[in-house]
């Protein structure tokens, strides 16, 4: 759903779930880590080597907006939001 969003929103032309070379991660525009503590998170920098121009994070705001977005319009809440 949250992929779909991003599509339709012309952040991203397409999604997938793949293993990547180490080459293709150097090379990454964009690389995003997701937990379940922080949902997702940007990584700027991979084997000391800056990912993108570093500063860069289109994809992970509009992820993490959503993620928010999620979280805060939910009706089940385990642990209530102030």
């Amino acid at each position: 759903e949250m992929a779909d969003q991003l599509k339709r929103k012309k952040i991203v032309k397409e999604v997938s779930v793949e293993n990547i070379s180490i080459s293709d991660a150097y090379n990454a525009a964009e690389i995003l880590f997701f937990s379940t503590s922080f949902f997702v998170a940007p990584v700027v920098k991979y084997d000391g080597r800056t990912i993108g121009d570093g500063r860069s994070r289109k994809v992970w705001k509009a992820l993490h907006d959503l993620f928010q977005n999620d979280i805060k319009s939910s009706k089940i809440v385990l642990t209530p939001l102030k």
